[in-house]
């Protein structure tokens, strides 16, 4: 399945207008994406923790918590990102929706919100004699609505879907092209992705193009978090040097970017490794970035139902990346648990 075009004008703020900032391609081909390291190896350091003690960033128990780790060519440094959703005064968004359509013909009313999150990133801290940390505080506004949709029900989809057999099409011509914008697709159009969706199988009904467009809108939400989260854009230069980020945005925007889901690698994973607890599921979605058809960055999602605090991240408990040409290169964010606090 392919990409999502860009059906909205870029969004001032979290209500306006937008789907499409993260151009993403859902592939039923393998991306090469490869095995990352094992997750114990992504638990924050005591330094970082003895940091986070001393600027208390570990007191408030309703915070959510990530560790950052950047490894380039042997040198790795840390930083600890916690996030908590910031009260907007009055009722700002609530009882707007989008309507978006899809290709296959099918339309959903989603709704929209308007909310903050605040976010404090503490940072870095090397393990080696070196300039203290410094801390770095944002206010980001944002569709809640979006990010509470989550990623984990497009994963849960591609995984009953490869459970059946049916993540790999019979043949060229049954690949599916699904797009979603704002306006209805050409009847034409539409003929030619329902046939598709009738040869791909039973899985392939209008819940499941709902499922897949709302993974879309609630990834999209969180990239633009990511996006305007100044503190972090240092390190995504850092993750991928070449250009810099304010330019990777504009690329992604004029669809130069594209970050394709490997929908045949899409895997279970261990609940009680990445929450510390058992009965919610957890997905890993492997993916690639691209540029102009060029693999540059390899990434794992890692994510589950957006439950509290969680839809905050759209329900992303960790992501990997690693170059693709520099495999060195790794960039690491994993979900602090209340016992590694410690």
């Amino acid at each position: 399945m392919r990409g999502m075009r860009n059906p909205f004008p870029r969004a001032a703020h979290a209500g306006a207008h937008h789907i499409s900032l993260v151009i993403m391609v859902l592939c039923l081909a393998a991306c090469g994406v490869r095995a990352t390291a094992p997750p114990d190896t992504l638990r924050p350091s005591a330094d970082l923790l003895a940091a986070a003690r001393t600027f208390g960033m570990l007191a408030d128990p309703a915070d959510l918590r990530f560790a950052i780790a950047l490894d380039v060519h042997g040198r790795r440094r840390e930083w600890l990102m916690s996030l908590h959703a910031d009260p907007l005064p009055g009722d700002l968004g609530a009882g707007t929706e989008d309507v978006v359509y899809a290709s296959t013909g099918d339309h959903f009313a989603i709704p929209r919100r308007h909310a903050a999150i605040g976010i404090r990133l503490l940072g870095p801290v090397a393990g080696v004699p070196a300039d203290p940390p410094q801390t770095q505080a944002v206010r980001v506004d944002v569709n809640a609505a979006y990010l509470e949709l989550g990623l984990a029900r497009g994963a849960a989809f591609w995984l009953r879907a490869k459970e059946l057999g049916e993540s790999t099409p019979v043949d060229e011509s049954a690949k599916m092209n699904l797009e979603f914008a704002s306006q209805p697709f050409p009847l034409q159009r539409v003929a030619q992705e329902q046939a598709k969706a009738r040869r791909r199988g039973t899985a392939w009904d209008e819940r499941s193009v709902r499922e897949i467009a709302m993974t879309c809108l609630a990834c999209e939400e969180f990239f633009r978090l990511v996006e305007n989260t100044a503190p972090l854009q240092s390190l995504l230069r850092e993750a991928l040097p070449f250009p810099p980020f304010t330019t990777l945005v504009g690329m992604i925007w004029s669809r130069r970017l594209r970050i394709s889901i490997d929908a045949s690698g899409v895997a279970a994973a261990d609940p009680q490794v990445w929450l510390r607890q058992q009965g919610s599921a957890v997905f890993t979605l492997p993916a690639t970035l691209t540029m102009n058809g060029t693999p540059l960055l390899r990434i794992r999602l890692v994510v589950t139902e957006p439950r509290p605090p969680l839809q905050l991240v759209a329900g992303i408990v960790g992501i990997e990346t690693e170059g693709v040409d520099d495999p060195e290169r790794r960039l690491r964010i994993r979900l602090v648990q209340a016992d590694e606090r410690n």
